[in-house]
């Protein structure tokens, strides 16, 4: 959070997410620590920043758990959602404008909406599950065409979601191949209509043609 200078930092055996003051990078310093049930495994997180709202997931807890960092000195959990459809969840992605969250989960091998419009009472809205998504790792959204790619480290491709009605979640296509071989992470450059996928089994990364999602 630059505006007020804090650095949100998520740890995965104290299940927990800490608050740096990082106004003096040669003196960082704790401003607040919270652990919880809900954070077991925390994994990772994303920032509403106008809202003022950290999002967990949760590895071992198959949760999302949202925080108020309003006061970074004294975080508190609003509610936390867990369920089947997280299952080992993984990776996370916010859609601001239209308050939902896109969880990637690698044991339910899926992605799930998340209606976040009111951070004490989340909500799932819809969850796509199938073979190409196959321990879905980490998602990224493209906001403007409203399609979410998703890497597979069991499948080894990535996979391009219609998101434009967050209820209901559809394929549009799935690339899989020996380069995709554990693809782990995926990054999105919009200009240029290219995502960029590493994979950590073929030691590799990968640029994809994604001006047609449709048809990777």
């Amino acid at each position: 959070d630059l505006t007020n200078e804090v650095a949100y930092v998520i740890s995965t055996f104290a299940d927990s997410i800490t608050s740096i003051d990082i106004s003096d990078p040669s003196n960082l310093t704790e401003l607040d620590s919270f652990n919880s049930s809900s954070l077991t495994f925390a994994v990772n997180v994303a920032l509403d920043l106008t809202n003022q709202v950290a999002y967990v997931v949760s590895r071992l807890a198959n949760s999302i758990t949202s925080i108020d960092i309003s006061d970074p000195s004294n975080l508190t959990e609003l509610d936390s959602f867990d369920s089947a459809n997280l299952n080992s969840v993984r990776g996370i992605a916010l859609d601001l404008t239209n308050q939902v969250a896109y969880v990637a989960s690698g044991g339910s091998n899926s992605i799930t909406s998340i209606d976040i419009s009111d951070p004490s009472n989340l909500t799932q809205l819809d969850n796509l599950s199938n073979t190409n998504l196959n321990f879905a790792i980490y998602v990224v959204l493209d906001l403007t065409n409203q399609v979410a790619y998703v890497a597979s480290l069991n499948a080894d491709g990535i996979t391009s979601i219609d998101i434009s009605t967050p209820s209901n979640l559809t394929e549009l296509d799935s690339l899989r191949n020996s380069n995709l071989d554990g693809a782990r992470g995926v990054a999105l450059d919009l200009i240029n209509q290219v995502a960029y996928v590493v994979a950590q089994n073929a030691d590799s990364i990968t640029s994809i043609d994604i001006s047609d999602p449709s048809n990777l």
